[in-house]
Formats: C-alpha cells, sequence, structure tokens
C-alpha cells in the first residue's frame, strides 16, 4: 500500500477544519472536546513533529519576502499551538 505524502496545506486545513468545528459547537453551547482533543492529539503526534523544520528550512531557502514572511508565520503558528 502507498502512503501519501505529507502535505503542508493538507495537514493545515486539516487542524483549519478541527478548531472551526470546535468553536462551531462552542457557539452553539455543545460540547467541542472532541474536536480540541483531535486537534491537539494530531498537532503533537503528527504535524507537529515536522511542521517547525518544514518552516525553518522553508524560510531558509525563501528567494523573496513574502515567503520568508510565510515561513515566520508558519514558525509562529505552530510555537503558539499547544503541544
Amino acid at each position: 500500500m502507498k502512503v501519501p505524502e505529507d502535505h503542508v496545506a493538507i495537514e493545515a486545513e486539516f487542524l483549519a477544519f478541527l478548531l472551526s468545528e470546535a468553536l462551531e459547537r462552542i457557539d452553539r453551547g455543545e460540547p467541542a472536546e472532541r474536536f480540541l482533543a483531535g486537534y491537539e492529539k494530531f498537532l503533537a503526534e503528527h504535524a507537529g513533529q515536522w511542521l517547525p523544520r518544514y518552516f525553518a528550512r522553508f524560510g531558509e531557502a525563501a528567494a523573496t519576502h513574502y515567503h520568508r514572511g510565510i515561513a515566520y508565520l508558519g514558525r509562529l503558528t505552530i510555537a503558539a499551538a499547544p503541544l
């Protein structure tokens, strides 16, 4: 079986989905723990393991201020996330 490679956009979209679902539940007064726990688990066990290195390397290789800025924002976002 072929396992797909990690892709930063797919993983970021999944993390955003989990947080969005949690916020919708909170707004409706419903439990959000399932989505928050999924976010924390996925970040701690998977995305958080490689995204910091990815953004560091991306920033080092960036040829433009725009791409260095994207790398910087990525590093800040991951650093601020609860691991």
